[in-house]
């Protein structure tokens, strides 16, 4: 078969693959965009847990005539790259393939932010925002390269709002450690210049993100009411598990304020907070705030736990903590599970993933009393009950589709 043909079947894979991942986002499903990351620039589709990603195809690509110049070349791109990086940043997983990827990618953004206002999509702009999210997370130097150039676009008077929106939001976030403004600033001018663009949870998300910043923002009741009329009118258009399926994805939207209420001994708000995220009504059964003991294993910095509105601490060096309680987890389940901030590039794919390894049992055991139940920890009176947090910046991702990439 002719080169150029070649080069057309092997285009029309990754066009099946780049607005399939498109629908698996839309949807939240993450085991399915790694599953057509996998498909789109490999050999083969097949269902093993490992893909070779031909990454020279893309450079291929974008340098063939017959197809760079095909009307869906660029929005093809866009929505590949966004869902690309979405995941690499949720699964803290593919570092090295994302850094390859980066410059192409910026390319792309910028060829599509050249278009006159009126031109550009949602999907062009969330492009942005993902790979802004991901470089805050993963990749530092990106991220002060690219920061300057999205507060220029912020600062294009005739651009519209909707557009300055989506990048205030991304700079509300871990990225806006690179900015010339505290993520703070960025959060404030989300809710006070484009609040009439903000949809979803997003305005919930820029509250929790000002929760006790200062005076003006430490209240709660402005969060927990917003939480309950975005959550009942979620629950009632979803139905009963959707919703509670739905509303664990989004956790991540509000874990800021959990964390501030943590650092605040603020038990009763934790559990209200909760209550209303989840939507969990028991009349008659209410909890007692001061009787829950309330842990957050792997804080930035240390183990944390509240009860009954006082707060105890050990500081250590969770990161190292977190890394070792997964591999053994990994060794022992035959998982291949992820550490945000961490080396992902040597995860080891199981010959039969989900089989226990016994063998492994005793050292699995011992990292998570060393976790989960520190030694010498005291408490001044006796809880009811527990309650476990995990927090977004230290967590525990849920198991991949054990999917894992390599490049060709």
């Amino acid at each position: 078969m002719p080169e150029d043909e070649q080069l057309a079947l092997k285009f029309s894979q990754f066009i099946v693959s780049a607005w399939a991942l498109n629908a698996a986002q839309d949807n939240g499903e993450l085991s399915e965009i790694g599953d057509w990351i996998g498909w789109s620039l490999s050999d083969s589709i097949t269902n093993e847990h490992t893909q070779t990603l031909n990454i020279g195809r893309l450079i291929d690509f974008h340098t063939s005539p017959s197809i760079n110049t095909w009307v869906g070349f660029m929005p093809t791109m866009v929505v590949y790259f966004a869902g690309f990086y979405y995941y690499a940043r949720e699964r803290s997983a593919i570092k090295l393939i994302a850094e390859e990827f980066w410059p192409l990618s910026v390319k792309t953004f910028k060829e599509v932010m050249s278009q006159h206002h009126d031109l550009i999509d949602p999907p062009e702009i969330f492009l942005g925002v993902c790979m802004l999210c991901w470089a805050g997370k993963e990749s530092p130097d990106h991220a002060r390269d690219f920061v300057p150039y999205i507060e220029g676009i912020i600062k294009n008077e005739s651009l519209p709002g909707r557009v300055k929106l989506l990048l205030c939001l991304s700079l509300a976030t871990t990225a806006g450690q690179f900015s010339s403004l505290q993520p703070q600033v960025w959060a404030e001018r989300a809710l006070t210049e484009f609040e009439g663009y903000l949809v979803g949870e997003q305005k919930l998300q820029m509250m929790a993100s000002l929760f006790h910043w200062n005076e003006k923002y430490l209240s709660a009741e402005p969060i927990l009411a917003e939480m309950e009329l975005m959550q009942a009118k979620s629950r009632s258009t979803l139905g009963e598990i959707r919703f509670l399926r739905d509303a664990a994805l989004r956790i991540g939207a509000v874990q800021p304020y959990f964390a501030k209420c943590m650092a605040t001994a603020d038990t009763k708000n934790i559990l209200e907070g909760l209550q209303n995220w989840y939507q969990i009504r028991h009349p008659g059964e209410q909890l007692s705030p001061e009787k829950i003991l309330v842990t957050m294993p792997f804080g930035e910095h240390s183990y944390t736990a509240v009860l009954n509105e006082k707060k105890y601490e050990i500081l250590r060096n969770n990161q190292i903590l977190l890394e070792r309680a997964v591999n053994l987890t990994n060794a022992f389940l035959g998982t291949a599970k992820t550490v945000a901030y961490a080396d992902n590039a040597k995860l080891v794919i199981p010959d039969r993933p989900g089989v226990p390894n016994q063998q492994k049992q005793e050292t699995w055991e011992a990292v998570l009393l060393e976790s989960y139940c520190p030694q010498n920890f005291l408490l001044d009176e006796e809880p009811l009950c527990q309650l476990i947090f995990a927090t977004e910046c230290h967590r525990m991702p849920p198991n991949s589709s054990y999917s894992a990439f390599s490049m060709g």
